[in-house]
């Protein structure tokens, strides 16, 4: 199967050979004139002519680097090389041993003296959601980005014509700007598209040298922060947080107390954030009650695997504010709202241990496990410590 054509002034198209779906493609040159082809290029795709005909640029995990797996599929990372037009001198682009991150996507500009490229470089973890575009000389000098933000930033192609200037104004680290756009809405909406009474919470643009990744692609309900907002690698901290709203009514705490997870919680700018639990094998998360929702707060660092301290979950507490609200931060958050349901259990289950002093007794009055028992215990305790709290009634 051919796939990707490129075609060069003088009339010979470079084209991708797949030589079986999934496997190893290969780069052909083919003749207009005559229809004959040629292998140009093993193990390659993405085949680019030069504005002069002399070079083509090409794409190839060949060296078999940074293998990922993602589901049922591994795969490694690509990455840039040039070569004659005839395929030979091939040479990879990015010479830096160890380069992280994956190519996907490059062009010529119209002058030869330039390359773009999309790379997720910077964040090689996410599987190219964290990809931005960056230029280069051919011959591997003078690397530097021209996006920062998101959403990512893929396969670049610089606008056809002669005289336009490819100058990326300076090479390495040169100042860019984060821009996200378009910026989450200010009110969450439900799965019915009804948009609740509570703000969309977040952090800003960015936190802690993460950007708000997909804005446009994930659900406000969802935001996730990842991408590095520096160029230089050695600046980037690898740390992910992950904001999850629901409201009070979808039950996620109530599951948790059931589960016997439930720590304590303390308050916080007004709200309360509880203990974080594992709620897997793979992470732990915090839970911010605050208006009519849950805030579910994953902070997690790709570059430390240990469990992350309570304080970074209350330091992201801390930088919350309404979307649009920047005036917002620092200010008292709403007052919590908890499932009457919940409260109402818990009150009766200490009832029940005041009178009996047996945990296994009680347990077995409200068929339920003893780390579920306990958690309900200390639920209770900690609602009595803060004082009334608004309840919402909740259908099962």
């Amino acid at each position: 199967m051919f796939t990707d054509l490129d075609v060069s002034a003088g009339n010979k198209v470079l084209v991708t050979r797949e030589l079986r779906p999934g496997g190893r493609s290969d780069i052909h040159v083919v003749d207009m004139a005559s229809g004959n082809s040629k292998r140009l290029v093993r193990s390659a795709e993405h085949g680019r002519w030069s504005p002069d005909g002399k070079s083509i640029l090409f794409l190839s995990d060949r060296d078999k680097t940074g293998r990922q797996c993602e589901e049922s599929s591994c795969y490694f990372q690509s990455k840039l090389y040039v070569a004659d037009a005839d395929g030979s001198g091939q040479r990879r682009v990015l010479k830096q041993k160890g380069q992280a991150g994956s190519v996907n996507g490059a062009d010529w500009s119209p002058d030869g003296t330039r390359i773009a490229f999309g790379s997720d470089r910077n964040f090689p973890f996410f599987f190219g959601f964290a990809s931005e575009i960056y230029s280069i000389d051919p011959d591997g000098s003078c690397l530097t980005w021209l996006t920062n933000g998101s959403p990512e930033s893929w396969a670049p192609d610089f606008a056809p014509g002669a005289g336009l200037d490819s100058d990326p104004g300076g090479c390495g680290a040169v100042e860019r700007d984060v821009l996200v756009d378009p910026l989450p809405p200010e009110h969450p909406s439900s799965f019915s598209g009804k948009p609740f009474s509570w703000p969309t919470l977040w952090m800003g643009p960015t936190y802690r040298g993460t950007v708000l990744m997909a804005p446009g692609g994930f659900e406000p309900w969802d935001l996730s922060y990842a991408d590095c907002d520096s160029f230089r690698r050695s600046e980037c901290e690898f740390n992910y947080f992950d904001l999850r709203t629901n409201e009070v009514c979808f039950a996620q705490f109530r599951d948790q107390l059931e589960d016997g997870k439930y720590l304590g919680m303390v308050s916080r700018r007004g709200a309360l954030l509880t203990e974080p639990v594992f709620q897997s094998r793979d992470y732990r998360t915090s839970t911010l009650f605050t208006g009519g929702q849950e805030v579910e707060i994953l902070v997690e660092s790709y570059a430390d695997r240990k469990p992350t301290k309570f304080a970074e979950y209350m330091n992201l507490v801390d930088a919350l504010r309404p979307v649009g609200r920047d005036d917002l931060a620092g200010a008292d958050l709403d007052p919590p709202v908890f499932d009457r349901a919940s409260v109402t259990l818990a009150g009766k289950i200490d009832v029940e241990m005041d009178d009996s002093g047996s945990i296994a007794f009680v347990a077995k009055q409200f068929n339920k496990s003893r780390k579920a028992i306990r958690a309900y215990l200390r639920f209770n305790r900690d609602i009595e410590k803060v004082g009334p709290v608004r309840l919402k009634s909740c259908r099962d």
